[in-house]
């Protein structure tokens, strides 16, 4: 009897961590964004400043897990990063779930309207 007691708890146990480790596994899921944003963005620059709360603005109106990125265009690693992605002296990354480089948008070419094309692209790609 006492052998079935103990059994019996520690199947509970076992079966609790399990449920556990797959709320936290969902939990992770929900969390990680579906695409994520990276803004290379000047410092001190109207025009990157306007495209930034245009950015912040697509993310804060769509449904989906979109994370913001925004980082300072005129340290060492960004450089290295805008050249390597031929973006010039700013520009916009668009990664997939799984951190792949989606888009390429330069500076001077990031709009409101191809941004969210951009999205709307890799969203239907997803669920389709």
């Amino acid at each position: 009897m006492r052998a079935a007691i103990i059994l019996i708890v520690l199947t509970g146990i076992v079966f609790l961590g399990c449920s556990q480790k797959q709320e936290h596994a969902e939990e992770q899921i929900k969390s990680h964004p579906q695409l994520t944003l990276v803004y290379y963005k000047i410092p001190n620059c109207p025009t990157c400043a306007r495209i930034h709360n245009e950015l912040k603005s697509i993310v804060q109106k769509r449904e989906a897990n979109i994370k913001l990125v925004i980082l300072d265009a005129s340290t060492k690693s960004s450089k290295i990063d805008l050249a390597m992605y031929r973006l010039g002296n700013s520009g916009l990354l668009i990664l997939d779930a799984n951190d792949q480089l989606f888009a390429r948008l330069p500076g001077d070419s990031i709009t409101t309207q191809r941004v969210e094309a951009l999205i709307d692209s890799l969203l239907e790609k997803k669920t389709g």
